[in-house]
């Protein structure tokens, strides 16, 4: 209740505990006992905790690059970065040509053969309103509005990759250089 009150907004605390979700009732929701208030990852073998979809979000500078382009056609001054979009990962894929497409939309799986990580792509990252706020200053723009134009795909305006750690490490990849730029 504080944090309706303070916030102005319904709003919950949740708690992660050992792959049990609990909600502010202190209802515990496992997949043999679901509750309604309580909120069960789609996959309770692969549980992480607070993640939206999967435990990483991967977005390819490529991608952001075509997004600023697209503003600039729409009349914006401003570019967005990577960190508008809050991801995990930012890769950077040399001498890739700015089509119209995003890279990573066709990636099935990621590959870090040097550190032997192979992750599965579960799905594309839907956006909501926050890539419209700027990260360093707060200050309000036009990103979601951008992405709409180029990016919706049945109702959803779609923006980077979730990733998951693939289990079966014995599936065959092609290895390709990655860089890796921490920050």
């Amino acid at each position: 209740q504080w944090f309706s009150t303070f916030l102005g907004v319904q709003c919950w605390l949740a708690r992660y505990i050992k792959g049990i979700y609990i909600n502010n009732s202190n209802e515990i929701a496992t997949e043999q006992n679901p509750s309604r208030d309580s909120i069960l990852p789609n996959d309770v073998n692969n549980r992480t905790g607070f993640e939206n979809e999967a435990p990483l979000l991967l977005i390819s500078q490529q991608s952001v690059d075509i997004l600023n382009k697209v503003m600039a056609s729409q009349g914006s001054s401003r570019n967005v970065n990577s960190k508008y979009f809050r991801p995990n990962l930012v890769v950077d894929i040399p001498n890739q040509r700015l089509g119209g497409a995003n890279p990573e939309d066709s990636w099935s799986k990621v590959t870090f053969p040097c550190k032997g990580i192979n992750l599965t792509v579960v799905g594309k990252c839907a956006r909501c309103s926050m890539v419209d706020i700027d990260p360093s200053s707060g200050a309000k723009g036009k990103t979601l509005r951008a992405l709409a134009e180029y990016r919706r795909c049945n109702g959803r305006i779609n923006f980077g990759i979730f990733l998951s750690n693939e289990m079966d490490s014995s599936s065959s990849y092609e290895e390709k250089e990655v860089w890796l730029e921490e920050g």
